[in-house]
């Protein structure tokens, strides 16, 4: 039923946006688990007063209980009908075989999923954001729900996350911004994200992934020649790639870095292989600190049951909780998918595994992160900006008070680094300004070094959640560091 609502609400909304606008051109949309979001051009300039006067016309619809007709047309004969209606036929010109569609109150639209038959049925909706995504594309987001508890649970959720997107959490600790639809990042934001991706490869090359460059643009003959002449049956690289679908990044950007990974085995071995990739996504999500749901993705063409019953078992063993979806094609492979939430409730994916079968050979195809931008969005959403410790940037601020106490202070940095210790350094620091700026920078540490310090061979330091400032050997205080990050790689 809620599907049905949230699916029906979208197509309201793109009735509504027709009524008001008819010159708009409507784009893609799409629905989630607390509503939808769609993408349409406005051609405007003024659009300061836009979402209150496209839900008032929402409500209208409700109020007036229009009859919504939902069809099924050929591909071929919606194309005539289009020409005989004098309707803008862009959105099927591509398009095959058996379109759904959408009518009410004239407008007619392409549909997707089940439709509610009236719009009467939509009461407790909230239109809470607009954004403009390219240069002449706008997009806006609603929550649907089905009674007014959820309603104003979820506006709440939507309201504390204006203050914690990734994209506002990104600012505000200098990692990153967003202009227009690009991501530029700051030296500590890109650190954050090369601190991510080496978290992944560590773990992946102490699960037996051998990191290999691809000799050739064919994505499956290359890692099998490998797996054939030198039995390397693990293998993972790093694919940096473009991207026209801007969904696939949770940064709405349209560039990403993913892993891709390749295990081969034996029908035998595929019962361990896959409790092995269970464990290891578990392990991982887990020290990130996320939430996660599963999805398991079975074919319809014969010949897989036996291996779907494999991934079943397996997913059982491990007590977790999954849907089984029906591949909508006839593709053949199975496929888990790992969907991890956002600080709004929405689930993205993040994680996959497939298997096929290739005479004698099981072949499993996967990806521990799919998209860098995207977990690295959903590491800061899901953590509130409270980051896994070694995923900081910087451990440690130090704030020097004059030039006389310089060399002690570089004595310290030197031995920091050579621990590993991550020191951002400052000279002739005014002591209240730097402490302020590394709470905003998310620096978990700061330390002032004066004459005091350096005559007493300490650090005095303080925590950027505690305004106690402790004193502290230089040698304790690498130790105390050191645990800290060791306790970050625990999984909980």
């Amino acid at each position: 039923m809620i599907e049905s609502l949230r699916n029906t609400a979208a197509k309201i909304f793109a009735a509504s946006l027709y009524k008001l606008f008819p010159n708009s051109v409507l784009k893609d949309y799409r629905v989630n688990n607390i509503g939808f979001y769609y993408d349409f051009s406005f051609p405007y300039p003024d659009n300061s007063a836009l979402l209150d006067l496209l839900e008032g016309q929402m409500r209208k619809y409700v109020k007036e209980e229009f009859e919504i007709k939902s069809f099924e047309m050929l591909a071929q004969n919606a194309k005539e009908y289009f020409d005989y209606l004098k309707l803008d036929k862009s959105k099927i010109e591509n398009k095959e075989g058996l379109l759904s569609f959408f009518q009410m109150d004239g407008f007619i639209d392409v549909a997707k999923g089940i439709l509610l038959e009236n719009s009467k049925y939509l009461k407790f909706f909230k239109i809470f954001k607009l954004e403009k995504i390219e240069k002449d594309t706008f997009r806006v987001y609603a929550v649907v729900s089905e009674d007014k508890n959820s309603l104003k649970k979820q506006i709440n959720i939507t309201e504390d996350y204006k203050n914690n997107s990734h994209l506002v959490l990104g600012e505000k600790f200098l990692f990153f911004k967003k202009e227009d639809n690009k991501i530029f990042y700051y030296p500590a934001g890109y650190l954050f994200r090369e601190n991510l991706k080496e978290f992944f490869i560590s773990r992946l090359k102490f699960s037996g992934f051998r990191f290999v460059d691809s000799p050739s643009k064919d994505k499956l003959k290359w890692p099998l020649d490998l797996y054939k002449e030198k039995n390397l049956n693990k293998l993972a690289q790093i694919d940096h790639r473009n991207f026209e679908n801007y969904d696939f990044s949770l940064f709405t950007y349209d560039r990403s870095s993913s892993d891709i990974l390749y295990i081969f085995c034996k029908e035998k071995e595929i019962s361990h292989e896959v409790n092995s990739f269970l464990i290891f996504i578990d392990e991982i999500f887990n020290i990130l600190r996320l939430s996660y749901n599963i999805t398991l993705k079975i074919p319809k063409i014969k010949g897989f049951q036996k291996y779907t019953e494999i991934f079943k078992i397996a997913l059982k063993n491990r007590k977790i909780l999954f849907e089984v979806e029906k591949q909508k094609k006839n593709i053949d492979k199975i496929e888990v998918e790992w969907n991890v939430k956002d600080g709004i409730g929405r689930f993205w994916k993040s994680a996959f595994l497939t298997m096929k079968k290739e005479n004698n050979l099981a072949i499993l195809q996967g990806s521990s992160f799919f998209s860098l931008e995207r977990i690295a969005a959903l590491v800061l959403e899901g953590n509130k900006g409270e980051l896994p410790f070694f995923l900081y940037p910087y451990y440690l601020k130090i704030l020097v008070q004059n030039d006389d106490c310089l060399e002690y202070a570089n004595k310290i940095e030197s031995l920091m680094e050579n621990e590993n210790i991550r020191v951002n350094l400052e000279v002739n620091a005014d002591i209240r300004k730097g402490v302020r700026e590394a709470i905003i920078e998310n620096i978990p540490y700061v330390a002032v070094i004066g004459e005091k310090e350096k005559q007493g061979s300490y650090l005095s330091f303080r925590k950027m959640t505690d305004k106690t400032v402790k004193k502290i050997k230089v040698d304790e205080f690498t130790s105390l560091i050191k645990s800290k990050v060791r306790s970050g790689f625990e999984s909980k």
